[in-house]
């Protein structure tokens, strides 16, 4: 009996080790799975005329999940370049083409669209909703707000003086925002239809099980070609090491474009009856994230904003 009650004993070891093991496998590959997407993802933000810093934003949160905002051109609307605003500074005027007096003028293609408006320099934009146009005179109209355009302060870095936008470019974009729910869910919001709101339909869970999301962004502050990572708040990282933060006079205070890469950061978990005790785990300056019978596997990639090498 005593045998036999050893054996069994041995037997249903090897069975909750080897469930582990397969459960850690499973974890580890759909973390792997998620961070592949987010470094090819963002590798593409930007595009035309949107310069790769004026296309991703990371909110950061020392005490929950950060936010990540990622803003791409429409590949099938041409850019164009504005040529005037005038009225009461919410009109845009855009550039005729010699040749046929359409491409940018035909104005339905921005009409109630979601635009990013460009600076000629590129470091300077905002994020509006159209709400009017004119095909005869080549303008499209904006809701009129702060002496000027009504835009999205949380994506917009506007000029003091909206006249600077002469010169620069109209493009037409999609603004897709990431960012993890008290249920453990990975969130995607995308304004497919571009009004402004995000209905019930353009919200998708993207994954389960998602415990932590974190995302660090790394500038080449001193302009030597390397971004210097030590783990550290002094490094060129912000938001990958406790004690980063947005008053610190350092890295936020850098100019925007020398931004290069981003680190994306993902805490995965499957459930382990067999397992014994809290998982804690901790990810970039996140919080540590803690789960019982739950395996918990962080997960960390580098993405490089391949659109940086249009205007570098």
């Amino acid at each position: 009996m005593i045998v036999t009650t050893a054996s069994i004993s041995s037997v249903l070891s090897v069975s909750r080790t080897l469930a582990q093991t397969r459960e850690v496998a499973i974890v580890d590959d759909q973390a792997k799975h998620l961070i592949d997407f987010f470094v090819s993802s963002t590798q593409g933000a930007g595009g035309k005329g949107i310069r790769p810093w004026a296309s991703v934003q990371a909110v950061n949160s020392t005490t929950d999940s950060d936010t990540l905002i990622i803003i791409r051109s429409k590949p099938e609307v041409d850019e164009c370049a504005i040529v005037g605003r005038p009225g009461a500074g919410s009109v845009l005027e855009l550039a005729k083409d010699a040749a046929t007096h359409t491409v940018c003028c035909n104005t339905a293609a921005f009409e109630n669209k979601k635009l990013t408006i460009i600076t000629p320099d590129g470091n300077e934009w905002g994020v509006a909703v159209s709400n009017n146009s004119n095909t005869s005179n080549c303008r499209v109209t904006f809701p009129p707000g702060g002496g000027g355009m009504a835009v999205d302060d949380s994506l917009s870095r506007m000029p003091g003086n909206q006249d600077n936008f002469v010169g620069g470019l109209v493009v037409a974009a999609t603004v897709e925002r990431w960012y993890r729910d008290s249920d453990n869910r990975l969130i995607r919001e995308l304004d497919t239809n571009d009004d402004g709101v995000i209905a019930a339909s353009e919200r998708i869970v993207a994954a389960e099980e998602v415990f932590d999301f974190q995302v660090a962004q790394g500038y080449d502050a001193d302009g030597d070609g390397i971004i210097f990572d030590d783990n550290s708040n002094d490094d060129e990282w912000f938001g990958n090491a406790v004690g980063d933060t947005k008053d610190s006079g350092r890295l936020e205070d850098v100019p925007v474009d020398t931004l290069r890469m981003l680190q994306i950061g993902i805490i995965v978990g499957g459930v382990d009856n067999d397992a014994v005790g809290t998982s804690t785990r901790r990810l970039l300056d996140g919080p540590s994230r803690s789960a019982t019978k739950t395996v918990l596997r962080p997960t960390i990639g580098r993405a490089f904003l391949r659109n940086l090498l249009t205007f570098l």
